[in-house]
């Protein structure tokens, strides 16, 4: 069918019919995730193909395949023998069907796997019946496969859990301050920096150390005055009781501060955190205790991404966008038509997580330090606290003092730089072709239904949509109101989603967990204080798992969009996909040049919230 608006439409009986079918077929609910627009129940025709979940029981059949060669790795030498022969004759005699993934190093992948991992391979096998929702649950019921468990005796422990799953590429100084930094503005969460604008009483240097760490020409009054200090402040996190499960051992969530500057030299750099409020200021020159202050930030850093940075403010937000747009713009609409790709499969990923990694005793409660009501209540505060205009990325990156000069090697922002004009240039080319005037905008009735519903308190409850609020009035702004949906959809998900495996799923570089606090004095053997700190194997393991099964799968290609009903859509989509690969280009120049950084590449991008 031909897009039309809805004051061009001759069969206004059907598009009434649309309508009212789509108001009846996505209602909200506001108890699941509380205060939170979502569907009660997943409505029909939203769960996956069976392309994604064959893409999906890839993903599950390395994970078992990976934890049962480290089950064979952790096994004591006397058992190894009968281990590897038990496990395969059952490979032999009741996985007969398995894919070629566990069939290769036949002898090498017998390895202890218990009942509860044959009953995961029975479930990976059949996920076309149970989907993703029962395949992460037993991923979390069986806790782990009791191949490995304790506290590792060094960082290699570390290192051995990844077995048919790679370590990934550019973890191989991990254990610098270059990591450490880089991390803020290239990691999993390159989100959270602010300048800082005044001196702050919490974070003061003296003479020796400002000189030790910026350099004896410089010093932090003259990094203030000239705009190269830069803040993340997690204090906000200070007196949650941390979690207890799954097996009981205290975990604590820190609430650091962490200041960092930009160098002379233009080198980006720690200077100093503080883990919680009342504690000491640990810098750089503090040799190993530093060390405990990193990976206690790091962990308080993951905690935030995965409650807010991912899933608030690219799952959450964009159900109550589709519910919305769902139930008050016409399935022709030439909006809806644009970004009905961008939604494919988002309600479905984020009732998983509802029911299955964010349930009591899911996933998340395991990996993650706060207990899950915490983890809950600070994905809702996030959704809350989300600003449409204000989170558009230009305006966002001015608000935190990040659009200057000082950062030069900011690759999530410059690379995001990139792809947000040319989505921007893409959806005003393609509007154009429907709008024609901001006559045409404002008479758009179902636009206009939209605009209301999405900030309404018995509707979206997403706050600052429109110019004013509630209602769209310029072509100008509708542009870069549907860019910022497909850019949150494509590439801010792509940025927080993906380095889930790239960077999180190594627990040693990002503990989404900290067992110990960190000492207000010096320790006598910091390194014995910092095996305590990180989470045990099974722990480890599992948030590998999880970070390998979230961040590599990847469904769908930004811009690789159906044919559209509209002839004229063709040559803009054309010259989209042409920009696309040409951004794709000058990325892989600037890698040349940089530390790489690969997550915003546009070949690497989907087109929807998937996963």
């Amino acid at each position: 069918m031909q897009p039309c608006l809805p004051q061009n439409e001759q069969n206004l009986s059907s598009r009434q019919q649309a309508l009212d079918a789509g108001r009846a077929k996505y209602t909200f609910c506001y108890t699941r995730f509380t205060n939170v627009a979502m569907v009660p129940v997943l409505p029909d025709g939203e769960s996956p193909g069976a392309e994604w979940l064959a893409l999906i029981a890839e993903k599950g059949f390395h994970v078992l395949y990976n934890a049962a060669r480290v089950g064979l790795d952790f096994q004591p030498a006397h058992k190894k023998e009968a281990f590897a022969a038990k496990v395969w004759h059952f490979l032999q005699t009741d996985v007969a069907d398995v894919p070629a993934v566990l069939a290769r190093d036949s002898r090498e992948i017998a390895e202890g796997l218990d009942k509860n991992t044959r009953q995961l391979i029975e479930t990976a096998r059949d996920l076309t019946a149970g989907g993703i929702h029962v395949f992460i649950n037993q991923m979390t019921d069986r806790m782990l496969h009791g191949e490995v468990s304790g506290h590792a005796k060094s960082l290699t422990d570390f290192d051995q859990l990844f077995r048919d799953i790679k370590k990934p590429e550019g973890l191989a100084d991990w254990q610098t301050d270059a990591a450490f930094a880089r991390l803020r503005l290239a990691g999993s969460n390159p989100v959270m920096l602010r300048r800082m604008d005044q001196p702050d009483r919490r974070f003061v240097l003296d003479k020796a150390q400002a000189a030790g760490l910026l350099g004896a020409d410089d010093s932090q009054e003259a990094a203030l005055k000239e705009g190269r200090l830069f803040v993340v402040d997690l204090t906000s996190l200070d007196g949650v009781q941390g979690g207890t499960f799954p097996d009981g051992e205290q975990k604590y969530l820190p609430a650091p501060l962490a200041v960092f500057a930009v160098r002379k030299d233009k080198r980006f750099v720690p200077l100093g955190i503080r883990c919680r409020p009342e504690q000491r200021l640990w810098t750089p020159l503090d040799g190993k205790m530093w060390t405990l202050a990193r990976s206690s930030y790091n962990t308080a850093d993951g905690n935030v991404h995965q409650a807010v940075s991912h899933l608030a403010t690219t799952h959450l937000v964009m159900e109550a966008v589709i519910l919305v747009m769902r139930r008050q713009v016409a399935p022709w609409h030439p909006v809806r038509v644009l970004l009905e790709p961008h939604f494919l499969g988002t309600l479905n990923i984020n009732d998983a997580a509802d029911t299955s990694l964010c349930r009591p005793q899911g996933g998340v409660d395991a990996v993650l330090s706060g207990p899950i009501a915490v983890s809950r209540a600070t994905a809702e505060a996030g959704v809350t606290n989300w600003k449409f205009n204000g989170s558009m990325l230009p305006v966002w990156l001015k608000s935190r003092g990040l659009d200057g000069e000082q950062l030069v090697d900011y690759p999530y922002r410059d690379d995001a730089l990139l792809l947000w004009p040319a989505i921007r240039t893409w959806v005003g080319e393609y509007l154009s072709l429907y709008y024609h005037s901001d006559t045409d905008v404002i008479g758009d009735t179902e636009l206009q239904a939209f605009a209301r519903e999405l900030g309404s308190q018995d509707g979206g409850r997403i706050s600052d949509f429109g110019e004013p609020t509630g209602s769209v009035q310029t072509l100008e702004y509708l542009t870069s109101a549907v860019a910022h949906i497909i850019f949150t959809a494509a590439v801010q998900h792509g940025a927080v989603n993906f380095p889930q495996y790239d960077v999180m799923s190594f627990a040693a570089n990002y503990p989404l967990a900290s067992y110990a606090e960190v000492a207000d004095q010096p320790v006598a053997n910091p390194d014995a204080a910092l095996l305590a700190q990180l989470p045990p194997l099974d722990m480890a393991l599992f948030q590998l798992e999880l970070g390998y099964l979230l961040g590599s799968t990847r469904f769908g290609v930004m811009g690789d969009y159906d044919a559209f009903a509209d002839e004229r859509v063709a040559p803009l989509l054309a010259k989209f996909r042409h920009v696309l690969s040409a951004i794709e280009s000058q990325i892989v120049d600037r890698n040349s040049t940089r530390t790489p950084y690969t997550t915003l590449m546009p070949g690497l991008l989907t087109q929807s919230i998937n996963i």
